[in-house]
């Protein structure tokens, strides 16, 4: 998120920079975590950046240190592998690319932080952001692959969340949606043919888990490629659902996904992994009552 490691300006945008045209990039609103971290300067807050993370190699795996001098957190390969990191031995390195809630963990409870702003497409992410939350501290995972994870577990953790923010508050989630037994949902999942397609399987993911306790009546539609959000919407009409659990990452999925929604009221989206793009901010900031999100602590209620 910071364009250095001496700050303070914050990156809004990456690579989408060399694929996207200025009016389809949409740096308005922003992307990543950056685009939030943004959002959320505009209230009076103060931000912590954390750069620098210590980590060992165990066992051929890689763990980023937790607060206690543990190595706990597992960290992806690649991410050990950017040309920033700084090895002082061959199974040691400090980690200055800080990339996911489990490089964070020493930093935001050193600096007694109330909210971590990252990622959880990773299930050590997740472990750390379990690890946050049983000390008091809210996590907020706008990439969220990795959330369904956290479900029954009751953590102050929210995933791929809407953010508003008005006059010198914001609010990230709040926004629930009301499923009965026996609902019928179409939702999205995806191939893993094309690099980060597999993003698109965060929906499936989640329903997957969270029909183990509700019966739902699921339709899963897969996708091979990107801009495919029409066969998610044509599904949804042949079956007559009103209920779409999906990713909305592009120009394209917003407008195929906003006509469906702008059609009836009645008619809701569950986004997952969708609100770190600003095609996903912008479906939520338009469609307040029409739009859910990924929280792992849905709340069941029995029959009166």
């Amino acid at each position: 998120q910071l364009a250095s490691y001496w700050g303070p300006e914050i990156l809004v945008s990456f690579s989408e920079r060399l694929s996207y045209s200025p009016v389809d990039l949409r740096e308005d609103v922003g992307w990543h975590e950056g685009g939030r971290v943004r959002d959320l300067l505009r209230i009076n807050i103060s931000h912590a950046p954390a750069v620098g993370t210590l980590a060992a190699r165990m066992n051929g795996r890689w763990f980023a240190v937790d607060d206690k001098g543990v190595f706990r957190f597992e960290v992806p390969i690649d991410k050990v592998s950017y040309p920033t990191a700084r090895f002082l031995r061959r199974d040691l390195a400090v980690l200055m690319d800080t990339h996911g809630v489990n490089m964070l963990v020493e930093q935001s409870l050193r600096n007694n932080v109330s909210l971590v702003v990252s990622d959880c497409d990773h299930p050590g992410k997740v472990y750390a952001a379990k690890y946050l939350s049983d000390r008091g501290v809210d996590v907020a995972c706008f990439p969220d692959k990795y959330v369904f994870l956290a479900l029954g577990h009751n953590l102050s953790l929210v995933g791929s969340p809407p953010l508003i923010v008005r006059n010198d508050s914001a609010v990230i989630g709040g926004r629930g949606v009301y499923l009965q037994a026996g609902d019928s949902v179409v939702v999205t999942n995806a191939t893993d043919e094309k690099y980060a397609l597999w993003y698109y399987q965060t929906p499936a993911s989640y329903f997957d888990a969270l029909m183990h306790s509700l019966p739902l009546n699921a339709t899963f539609v897969e996708l091979n490629d990107f801009d495919q959000m029409g066969r998610v919407v044509r599904e949804a009409r042949k079956r007559g659902v009103d209920f779409i659990a999906t990713r909305v990452f592009s120009r394209s999925d917003y407008d195929v996904l906003k006509g469906w929604l702008s059609e009836n009221a009645s008619r809701k989206a569950i986004l997952f992994h969708s609100a770190s793009y600003p095609y996903g901010q912008l479906l939520f900031r338009e469609f307040v009552n029409q739009t859910s999100f990924d929280d792992p602590n849905p709340v069941f209620y029995g029959k009166d």
